[in-house]
């Protein structure tokens, strides 16, 4: 993304036009990008009355509820959001932690590719 419409962002945006006048100019009609398309909401009612509406956002919100009791979570939890410092360890003693953590995650990952690549080598 480009921030306030600066000079950068005027330079960039000429370098796209010319792109695509280029393209234009080479007959591209943009093959590769046509599909079937579908329309935001398609299928679902738009005049739903209020109380049904209410009930269904207040069954939706349990369900995330229900899902975050699951996963221990009290709330959206952002990826890679978690707070190592509350773990009370020195830097170097976190160091080794995603270190071992890392190598456990590239062992099982290369282990289950080994494993099902000698499964299809089996059948």
């Amino acid at each position: 993304m480009h921030g306030p419409h600066d000079q950068n962002f005027y330079k960039f945006l000429s370098r796209l036009e010319e792109d695509y006048y280029e393209l234009k100019r080479t007959g591209y009609a943009g093959e590769g990008f046509f599909s079937n398309g579908r329309r935001l909401g398609d299928g679902i009612p738009q005049n739903v009355p209020a109380y049904l509406a209410r009930q269904r956002a207040l069954e939706a919100a349990e369900r995330r509820r229900r899902a975050n009791v699951a996963t221990g979570t009290n709330g959206p939890v952002r990826l890679g959001g978690g707070n190592l410092a509350n773990l009370g360890l020195t830097p170097r003693e976190l160091a080794v932690l995603v270190r071992r953590v890392i190598i456990f995650l590239l062992y099982t990952a290369v282990s289950q590719c080994t494993h099902a690549l000698h499964y299809r080598l089996l059948i």
